[in-house]
């Protein structure tokens, strides 16, 4: 008869045995690494044996059980940061920022719980506090997004068998604030009102062209050509931290880098507007610092997207049209009011630099008319008025 002190033990169950106060086991792997775990009884060190052949079984490779995830995410955030370059980069200085951003909260809440017993009910509950505390929905989805991007290399390095943060689903949360477009007759008012004004060529060139705020700031003369009525996107001003930089426009999307046409009243106020620049440049002296922008301080310097702001706030006070940011002057305005007279998505997008219609149809196009009638003339010509 066997009893229990010298039962044989099933084939790679490990080993186990007293330790001090508790007991420790192990098993040996098929390349001859022993992995240990200790625990207070018999039946907590099985159990831990247990979890690590089920993850050998999965593919996972054995870590240390204490692995937590605050710690894991750290790291990550230190490989991203050694990917930032200078100039062409695989990360920018911005998109690490936000990174941090995102993973900050999630450290915090999170951070003590252990790498592999992290679970979809954990996310899903973070995510849903933050909504309650009035967290808007793209920055909810920016912080899950962000987490599944550092899931997805501990898969690849076998840390986790499954990303939990994809599996998580996103908690209800109040719709975003519907960004506004000007109509046609705000345009006009807008641009009446802005006739003579320093901003005048900013506020003309971004509503009929519909550039991002930091491309029409990070303009510069070497890319405008008033002969040919041309002009090449091919830069942006960016923030990083307290600093503005001239850099590339929009990473990942080839179609950001663009040449566009002048419209005849673009180029009329850019004229004005270097003429202007020129006699300025010669008051000032020797203090311009010359950074060849098109849109820039009174000696020269790149202009900060709040001091724009509040450059553009009298004009649109004087046009009796409130407040408005530049990207909805500018950018959401061309947009709607390019569809809306009809001239295709595929082209809007183009202009505006866009990949594909997607994002224009979600976030750009405004309806800027209070009613569907497109229908109406060609319904009038089969049927008639009865």
């Amino acid at each position: 008869m066997t009893n229990s002190k010298t039962r044989r033990r099933v084939a790679g169950e490990g080993s186990i045995y007293p330790d001090g106060s508790g007991y420790r086991g192990a098993i040996t792997l098929a390349d001859g690494t022993i992995v240990k775990r200790r625990g207070r009884t018999r039946a907590e060190v099985a159990d831990k044996l247990k979890a690590v052949r089920e993850d050998l079984a999965r593919g996972l490779a054995v870590r240390k059980a204490t692995e937590t995830l605050g710690p894991y995410l750290e790291w990550w955030l230190e490989v991203q940061a050694a990917k930032v370059g200078t100039g062409h980069g695989d990360k920018s200085p911005n998109t690490l920022l936000n990174y941090r951003w995102a993973l900050r909260p999630v450290i915090e809440a999170l951070g003590d719980i252990k790498l592999r017993d992290l679970e979809p009910e954990d996310v899903e509950g973070l995510l849903a506090r933050m909504a309650a505390q009035g967290a808007a929905r793209e920055s909810v989805k920016r912080i899950r997004a962000t987490l599944g991007q550092a899931l997805d290399t501990a898969i690849k390095r076998r840390k986790v068998p499954y990303n939990v943060a994809r599996l998580a689903e996103m908690p209800r949360t109040e719709p975003p604030a519907e960004r506004r477009s000007l109509t046609p007759e705000q345009a006009t008012a807008l641009l009446k009102a802005a006739k003579g004004d320093p901003v005048e060529a900013f506020l003309v060139a971004g509503l009929m062209l519909g550039l991002r705020p930091g491309e029409l700031l990070g303009l510069q003369w070497a890319n405008v050509d008033l002969d040919a009525a041309t002009l090449d996107v091919v830069g942006s001003l960016k923030r990083e931290g307290a600093t503005l930089r001239l850099g590339d426009v929009k990473r990942g999307i080839r179609q950001s880098r663009r040449r566009l046409d002048l419209p005849a009243r673009v180029v009329e106020v850019l004229r004005a507007h270097q003429a202007a620049q020129k006699k300025q440049r010669f008051r000032v002296g020797p203090d311009w610092q010359d950074n060849d922008l098109v849109f820039c301080s009174e000696i020269g310097t790149p202009l900060a997207h709040t001091n724009m702001n509040r450059k553009i706030a009298p004009v649109t006070e004087r046009a009796g049209i409130g407040h408005w940011s530049m990207t909805e002057l500018a950018r959401h305005s061309a947009a709607s009011l390019m569809s809306d007279a009809g001239i295709p998505l595929e082209v809007v997008a183009d202009t505006l630099g866009h990949a594909s219609t997607r994002m224009l149809e979600k976030h750009y196009r405004h309806q800027v008319r209070p009613s569907i009638g497109a229908h109406v003339a060609v319904m009038d010509s089969l049927f008639g008025a009865g």
